[in-house]
């Protein structure tokens, strides 16, 4: 009885903390510009396909469904991932209360929300934060495989699984905590000689074809990149690139969390690897809805944790020393590793440490800050930061400038901008077709996909670079027009200080892309 109390109890303060933080978005989600990588995501959706060059396709069609029920807007770009995230909190409580009890499970979530980066996943669409929720369902449903050891919860996984794979090729790491589980637990070994995993598999493969398909289509365009491009351009040691990674993990996570999620994750594994194991089942301490009675092996939760957080990270922090990891590409990492770290913490608490407790205080407060500054700066202008710290301001303004010196062209004039960046915002902000380098004779990334720049011959053109990411030899745009002029550059500004400047030109007489 008093679990239960104890369960409702928490669950209600999870309805709020729910509530709270979706409302918050849903009105913060109208005020920022999109940012660049949102409006390539967006001109997914235009061209809607079974998948992408860059990425599979979940992100694009969550856009086009919603950006088609309401309107081409910021809010309906960024909305999904507002509902995503708020059902993201409520799988975290269902797998911290599952694996120990109801108390980790809300502050796991209080904590999920704590951290940077799931909180601007929360408001900025990329596909991490559909590709995240599904890692998670699938998290849940391989908790509920493991307690109740009753195989419909295989298929389930491997819907899961698919519908991940479909939002983000990193979540093929399901695949691999799933196996390195299952082999380091010893009475879930069995799991191996029976047909549910394979089938299981194979309804992610199903789920997956989209990808595949679209694949076979274009000459494995979309693998290739991921893999032998990626793995071509890794080099030798980097200390730049390793510290790197280490410096934007700690930034987008905050220090005191990072170390206590890491810590988590190492202690996890030490759990559950001790040779001194109870191998009988016994009965999960917080009853369960359903009326199943949920069993558990005593350790096997932290190797559970330990098995789907640690090859993720382990991997990219070993890739980080040879080639730049993003910040985001590990994140799905941390949830598991999240959940034990609230565990360890309620343990230590019992057993008097006191310093813990400060420890865990300092690290929400911290973390929050970094927070509160990462949603204040993008709507304070006033503040002046340095142009890789804002990426959304003045793309309106250009998008403004454009569409007036467009108007002075001849008719058919088209836009293009170098990289994926500039031609994406001018195209939602003025709902013009743009392209990208392949008009100038590099690779267009998804742009190469939607036009064929041969069609352009004979036609003119307005060209724009953006100082962050300059076209190298803006000279070289007299090779594939008969005549370019320069026009005055548009310079955004930010707290009283230049932030960048676009380059902008009239060309005229596309001559096609290869010279």
């Amino acid at each position: 009885m008093f679990k239960e109390n104890e369960h409702a109890g928490y669950l209600k303060y999870l309805f709020f903390l729910i509530l709270g933080t979706t409302i918050f978005r849903l009105i913060y989600i109208n005020i920022p510009n999109l940012a660049p990588q949102e409006a390539y995501y967006w001109n997914y959706s235009r061209h809607l396909a079974l998948s992408y060059f860059d990425h599979p396709p979940m992100l694009a069609w969550s856009i086009y469904l919603f950006t088609h029920i309401g309107t081409q807007s910021a809010f309906f770009v960024r909305i999904v991932c507002v509902l995503v995230s708020a059902g993201l909190t409520y799988l975290t409580y269902l797998i911290g209360r599952l694996l120990f009890d109801a108390k980790v499970g809300f502050y796991s979530a209080v904590l999920l929300n704590s951290i940077l980066i799931f909180s601007l996943g929360a408001v900025i669409a990329t596909p991490d934060t559909p590709m995240i929720f599904f890692w998670v369902l699938s998290l849940y449903f391989f908790v509920r495989l493991i307690l109740t050891q009753k195989s419909k919860w295989w298929y389930l996984l491997g819907i899961s699984t698919g519908l991940a794979l479909l939002s983000k090729y990193t979540a093929v790491f399901i695949i691999v905590s799933v196996f390195c589980y299952l082999i380091l637990s010893k009475p879930n070994r069995r799991w191996f000689f029976t047909k549910e995993p394979y089938l299981a598999s194979i309804l992610a493969l199903i789920v997956f074809s989209p990808v595949i398909i679209w694949n076979s289509q274009n000459n494995w365009a979309s693998f290739l990149f991921q893999s032998s491009r990626r793995a071509g351009e890794m080099s030798s040691f980097s200390a730049k690139h390793f510290f790197g990674y280490f410096g934007a993990q700690i930034g987008v996570v905050s220090p005191l969390i990072y170390i206590g999620l890491i810590y988590g994750m190492v202690k996890s594994g030490i759990l559950g690897l001790r040779k001194k194991r109870v191998l009988e089942y016994t009965p999960h301490p917080d009853p369960l809805p359903g009326g199943e009675r949920d069993l558990w092996v005593d350790r096997d939760r932290f190797l559970l944790c330990f098995c789907w957080s640690f090859p993720i990270i382990f991997l990219f922090t070993l890739v980080a020393a040879i080639y730049w990891v993003k910040m985001n590409w590990v994140s799905a990492g941390y949830f598991s590793a999240a959940i034990a770290s609230v565990a360890l913490y309620f343990q230590f608490q019992e057993k008097g440490r006191k310093r813990v407790k400060v420890w865990g205080k300092l690290a929400i407060i911290v973390s929050l800050i970094f927070v509160l500054i990462a949603h204040i700066l993008p709507v304070w202008k006033s503040i002046p930061v340095s142009s890789s710290m804002d990426t959304i301001t003045g793309w309106k303004e250009l998008a403004q400038r454009v569409e007036t010196e467009r108007q002075t062209m001849p008719e058919g004039t088209i836009v293009a901008g170098y990289g994926y960046k500039v031609p994406s915002e001018i195209a939602f902000y003025t709902s013009l077709e743009t392209y990208s380098n392949n008009i100038v004779g590099e690779n267009g990334l998804q742009f190469d996909f939607w036009s064929k720049p041969g069609d352009f011959v004979g036609k003119d053109a307005i060209f724009v670079y953006d100082q962050r990411e300059r076209y190298k030899d803006p000279e070289r745009l007299k090779n594939f027009f008969t005549s370019v002029e320069e026009l005055e550059p548009l310079k955004v500004y930010r707290g009283g200080r230049i932030l960048t400047t676009f380059h902008i030109f009239k060309c005229y007489n596309y001559k096609g892309p290869n010279i």
